[in-house]
């Protein structure tokens, strides 16, 4: 209540009961014990009341709220769950859903129940050209590139479930600068970039 009301209430209660109201802003008037008490109560009642109200401005303000500790969950993928090594170097994810874990030990592709690992074979040219993936990038066209340390880039081919190298070749100005791919990118304008640990960073077009 505003300092008339509490007055007011003040006076009324002395006519009543002959007691004195010492509420703060209120002048003081003859009293008697049982007054003093009632009032004691009521200033204590007054309390809570904006105790409680400054109580729930905190729990309803959006920032105080924003800083409650969230009890996030996480699933840990290792070397149990078929992952071919644990050093993981990058992670990209297509667009039929399946995420692409590059390691020093092979290319894995996990559909969230089973990992699919893919591996370099001298004797096989359509295979990943080196074990070692350090880059991977899914392009505007849903392809996967795949940077490898000393296998140059790979795409993968999905019909065969291979891949194509690009790779340096000496003497050759038009290949790629050289093997130890780092990073892959694609522009707006849809050409590649790619860096390379020692060798610089080469411009690649698919088309040409």
């Amino acid at each position: 209540m505003n300092g008339f009301q509490a007055e007011k209430e003040c006076f009324r209660r002395v006519h009543r009961l002959g007691a004195a109201c010492e509420c703060p802003g209120v002048r003081p008037v003859r009293s008697g014990t049982g007054f003093i008490m009632s009032l004691f109560m009521l200033c204590l009642l007054l309390l809570g009341t904006v105790s409680d109200a400054g109580a729930s401005t905190v729990q309803q303000d959006p920032a105080a709220s924003s800083l409650e500790p969230r009890n996030l969950q996480f699933s840990r993928i290792s070397q149990r769950e078929g992952l071919s090594q644990n050093s993981v170097n990058a992670i990209a994810q297509d667009r039929r859903g399946y995420i692409w874990i590059g390691t020093q030990e092979g290319l894995n592709r996990f559909d969230g129940n089973e990992m699919a690992v893919f591996e370099h074979d001298p004797f096989d040219a359509a295979s990943l050209s080196s074990d070692w993936v350090w880059a991977l990038l899914v392009d505007r066209g849903g392809d996967l590139w795949v940077g490898t340390d000393g296998g140059g880039l790979n795409r993968h081919d999905p019909e065969k479930n291979g891949f194509v190298r690009y790779q340096h070749e000496d003497g050759n100005p038009d290949s790629l600068g050289g093997n130890r791919v780092r990073t892959i990118i694609q522009d707006s304008k849809g050409n590649y970039w790619i860096g390379m640990d020692g060798s610089g960073v080469d411009r690649f077009d698919a088309e040409t």
